[in-house]
């Protein structure tokens, strides 16, 4: 996930600039995995659109969309309600997979904007106030810290946590769930007592976060496991690069072989001569995402799921339309054509090689699943309610003076 760069000075009553430059905080940028590396950055990838048995349509390009299954929250006045609120409509692919991440008390209510709160149902006694968004970052010549959160102050991310109905006696947390956001919990807990005269905690990240999947799918936040010590990670991360890195190469080699399929339309409807492309480095490429299990010279730990099934069952969809292509008569492997001889047989050839493809390009979503389950192999789980990991800040104001207040941890 990334952090942002605020250079205006802060404003506490007042939401920070939104004209501010995304940049990484610390070595890595983090953008939820995910990272999704490059490949899993792709919100979107190219594919065909359908076509009927009976009529060919011309091949387009399409752009297939990675789902947020994020839903906005509907009032159900019967039941006890919990919230999570996004600050702001930035990166929608990244915050709904946070938003999907399991959280005690997590939030039956998801609202996709502040100005929902105001209609929100009560929550709970003990639920959390969640708070989505990216740490924005203020920058001088000697240092750097996270001032806001969605480019909201922390007097104004305490006011809208205020705000939200709750019960007299709730004493749930305040969760800032973004990059870095450990750098203002102490000023968010302050600015809540002061609205309030109640002490609430306020939990924050200590770095950069992404999300990567566990294996039943469940989505959860991390941090790159590159940040700890050698001594504490995992033997096989080298082997997960290696395999995270050929399933990208796989899913990327799909578009020249779009190219190369509209060029074959193109001949097959006698709208060009010849194809200038060749499927034999795009078969070279997605072998790797199977043969990498006994290529790559990285350690693996035995047993241990690298999402192998469904990386064979992807190549599968590839190798089965490979095989529809080479049964087409006029195309002569790897990168040439000739004279139809039976072009109603071999118009539908190319059709069944076609709806192959189509078939191929609909995996996405398989193709999601193995690269945030690999991107999760690299990360260390963060429990937020864990001290250890996370900061917390529980402040309580003993005394007012015009030289400054007197705060305690309560």
């Amino acid at each position: 996930m990334n952090t942002h760069v605020d250079k205006t000075q802060e404003n506490k009553n007042q939401s920070m600039s939104n004209a501010v430059t995304q940049k990484s905080r610390g070595e890595s940028t983090f953008e939820f995995v995910d990272n999704r590396p490059e490949a899993i950055r792709m919100q979107k990838m190219q594919a065909m659109a359908n076509i009927s048995r009976q009529k060919q349509k011309p091949l387009q390009l399409r752009m297939w969309s990675i789902s947020n299954t994020a839903s906005k929250f509907q009032k159900n006045p019967t039941t006890i309600q919990r919230i999570k609120i996004k600050l702001k409509d930035e990166d929608p692919f990244l915050m709904g997979r946070l938003r999907n991440v399991p959280i005690t008390n997590q939030g039956a209510q998801n609202l996709d904007s502040l100005s929902d709160i105001s209609t929100a149902n009560q929550i709970g006694s003990s639920e959390n106030i969640i708070l989505e968004g990216h740490g924005y970052e203020s920058t001088s010549l000697f240092s750097s810290k996270i001032v806001s959160q969605g480019g909201i102050a922390p007097s104004r991310l305490a006011a809208h946590a205020h705000s939200v109905d709750k019960p007299g006696n709730w004493n749930g947390n305040i969760i800032l769930a973004g990059c870095s956001t450990g750098d203002i919990t102490e000023s968010v807990s302050k600015e809540y007592y002061k609205l309030s005269g109640k002490s609430v905690n306020v939990i924050g990240t200590k770095n950069n976060i992404r999300v990567g999947s566990k294996a039943d799918g469940t989505n959860f936040i991390g941090s790159d496991w590159e940040k700890y010590p050698q001594s504490e990670r995992p033997a096989d991360l080298d082997f997960v690069e290696d395999v995270e890195k050929v399933t990208k190469d796989f899913w990327d080699a799909l578009k020249p072989l779009i190219a190369f399929t509209k060029q074959l339309q193109a001949f097959q409807k006698a709208q060009r001569t010849d194809i200038t492309l060749s499927v034999a480095p795009i078969e070279a490429i997605a072998s790797k995402m199977v043969t990498v299990e006994t290529d790559s010279s990285s350690a693996k730990i035995a047993h241990k799921n690298y999402k192998l099934v469904e990386r064979q069952q992807l190549y599968a969809f590839f190798t089965n339309t490979i095989a529809k292509l080479r049964k087409i008569d006029f195309f002569i492997y790897p990168d040439a054509v000739q004279a139809k001889k039976n072009p109603l047989v071999e118009d539908q050839q190319f059709t069944s090689f076609y709806q192959a493809f189509l078939l191929l390009s609909k995996q996405g979503p398989l193709y999601e699943e193995i690269s945030f389950y690999l991107l999760g192999l690299k990360l260390k789980e963060i429990d937020l309610f864990d001290p250890s990991q996370t900061t917390h800040s529980k402040k309580k104001r003993t005394k007012t003076s015009m030289f400054g207040d007197t705060w305690v941890d309560d």
